[in-house]
């Protein structure tokens, strides 16, 4: 590997040369508003990207080159240089945080319409043809997918979170208390110019409506802000909690949408019966039982008096396991929270399974199955469940997005370590910023789950197609 002073003595022209490129990053916690300043250079065979002053700003471009990285040459972070696929990436400083919207191919764009005038088009197949010239071969296809080359299904989408993000935010920002006040009360200090001096520091002095514009300038790159009690930035916070919750409320969909659905076909099945009743009366306890009082009696039950089972926390705090052990030790403390948050919905899809179904026996196509002679395990398989299904599938659709906001209770219950315990910190600290970003990524999470809802129709139901 060349030395970077080497490497300057055989630097081909640039084609395209950005100096001094000003971003301005928003205020947050302890960190003022700042103005980084970073300069890259497109030239025949390489990208450089030098990254200027320190701060998270560096993030912005160096993960924007990142992504333009094959997988192999990908650093850890540090200040290196790499070589190799006519690729040169100079970082002075190791990655702080991912912001994938702002890319290089987009910064190039940006640049070529402001300084010479082109419109997008024109910017963006120049951009391309830079890039190309690096040994980039796909770079057309990468642009594909920048947010102005967005479909019309994914507008909607887009639009239908920043109108979510809004509704959001003005809701908390009409709430009484601030985090300003909290903080000054924990701290013990009344000083009007202390309190200004926050409320300066968090944004919270300017006009609402500019601190909305201000939040989804942000929101709209990523940026979910800086929390104010955990001194990290939301979007680290979330991710790290992330995990936790998706083992959870995947579990407790799976259980509840597989046993939901088995139930409620053999409740309809055995209609009249007394399996069809004692399974309708199951539905209806755990239908109408809250869900924080049955964790705490599970809890209760299997984790105190009969120790079964741990009750509280993700995996065994000071036990050193790997491996096999520790996915076991995890499975264990999952089982009383799954269950627990999968009850309620499993009531509802079995309900939902077995009113379909029953309104299915009596089509046209199902009479005529019958007096064809077809088995009655087939046309109960192949001809009503199949059938019944597609109201089924809408709801689990729906209730998937709203299972994470609804592990709230779960999870402050058995103190498991996710989202919905970090919104509830987030709650009591009034922590605008962790609370928004919750609040955003359950609410993309739900419109992941629209998505793929859409998807699954089409296994169900051959007779729909996706646009």
């Amino acid at each position: 590997m060349q030395t970077r002073n080497q490497t300057a003595a055989a630097s081909p022209t640039p084609v395209l040369a950005v100096r001094d490129l000003s971003i301005a990053l928003p205020a947050g916690g302890d960190r003022p508003q700042a103005v980084r300043h970073i300069s890259f250079e497109v030239a025949p065979g390489r990208i450089v990207c030098l990254l200027g002053e320190s701060g998270s700003g560096k993030s912005v471009i160096a993960h924007a080159v990142m992504g333009l990285l094959p997988p192999a040459l990908k650093p850890a972070g540090g200040s290196i240089e790499l070589l190799g696929e006519n690729l040169l990436v100079i970082f002075q400083e190791p990655m702080t945080a991912l912001n994938p919207l702002y890319t290089i191919g987009n910064q190039i764009v940006e640049t070529l319409a402001l300084h010479e005038g082109l419109d997008r088009r024109a910017a963006r197949e120049r951009a391309v043809a830079l890039l190309e010239r690096t040994g980039i071969s796909d770079a057309a296809h990468r642009f594909d997918s920048f947010p102005h080359q967005l479909s019309g299904g994914q507008r909607q989408r887009v639009i239908a979170i920043l109108v979510i993000a809004t509704v959001n935010f003005l809701l908390i920002r009409a709430a009484p208390g601030d985090p300003v006040s909290v903080m000054a009360g924990e701290a013990g200090a009344s000083d009007p110019q202390f309190v200004a001096q926050l409320r300066t520091q968090f944004g919270l002095d300017k006009p609402v409506p500019e601190q909305l514009a201000t939040y989804l300038g942000h929101v709209v790159h990523l940026d979910l802000g800086y929390s104010y009690r955990q001194q990290q930035p939301v979007l680290d916070l979330i991710l790290q909690r992330l995990p936790a919750t998706l083992i959870l409320t995947g579990s407790a969909f799976l259980l509840s949408v597989l046993f939901g659905v088995v139930l409620g076909a053999w409740a309809s099945r055995r209609a009249g019966s007394w399996v069809d009743n004692a399974i309708t009366l199951f539905a209806l306890v755990f239908y109408a039982t809250p869900l924080y009082w049955l964790a705490m009696m599970a809890v209760l039950l299997f984790s105190v008096k009969l120790d079964w089972l741990p009750g509280f926390g993700y995996f065994t705090v000071g036990a050193d396991l790997h491996g096999l052990a520790l996915v076991f030790d995890i499975a264990s403390h999952l089982v009383l929270p799954a269950l627990t948050l999968a009850l309620f919905y499993m009531a509802v899809y079995a309900r939902m399974t077995r009113a379909s179904m029953l309104e299915v026996a009596q089509m046209d196509f199902v009479k005529t199955a019958r007096a064809k002679g077809v088995r009655p395990g087939r046309i109960q398989r192949a001809h009503i469940l199949r059938n019944a299904l597609l109201p089924v599938v809408t709801l689990a659709g729906i209730q998937a997005g709203g299972m994470i906001g609804g592990a709230v209770l779960t999870e402050t219950v058995f103190a498991w370590p996710g989202i919905g315990r970090l919104m509830f910190d987030a709650l009591l600290q009034r922590d605008y910023n962790l609370l928004l970003g919750c609040f955003l990524v359950t609410a993309a999470m739900a419109v992941l789950f629209n998505l793929l809802t859409d998807f699954v129709y089409t296994l169900v139901d051959p007779r729909i197609e996706m646009q």
